[in-house]
């Protein structure tokens, strides 16, 4: 057998295969269940903003946001009580004066009678 026999012959076994082909269908209510996705398809504002706020872009921009504003906080907070423990002298020992004397002094045990 020559090559060109031969390749005729595959190319009539491939003609007789589609001899039994018919046309193709959609399974039953493929019409009906297509359009009502299609309407479902339509979003209502809390379905959109769902959708954004779930895509990884956003996500990640409000996770660095968040960050961001921690830092600036946490910087924030270390400068102020670095501001604080400078302390006048004079102010301290008021402080530890008042503080220090117990409730109880000398002229409240010993109310002058008259």
């Amino acid at each position: 057998m020559t090559r060109k026999e031969h390749i005729e012959q595959q190319v009539e076994a491939t003609l007789s295969s589609l001899n039994g082909i018919s046309r193709a269908e959609p399974a039953p209510f493929f019409h009906t269940r297509l359009m009502a996705s299609m309407e479902a398809g339509r979003l209502t504002a809390t379905d959109q903003f769902a959708r954004m706020i779930s895509r990884p872009a956003f996500a990640i921009t409000m996770a660095l946001v968040f960050l961001l504003l921690n830092g600036v906080i946490l910087v924030g907070l270390l400068r102020s009580r670095q501001g604080n423990t400078v302390e006048d002298p004079a102010q301290s020992l008021a402080y530890e004066y008042t503080h220090s004397t117990p409730n109880n002094t000398f002229y409240a045990n010993n109310p002058e009678h008259p």
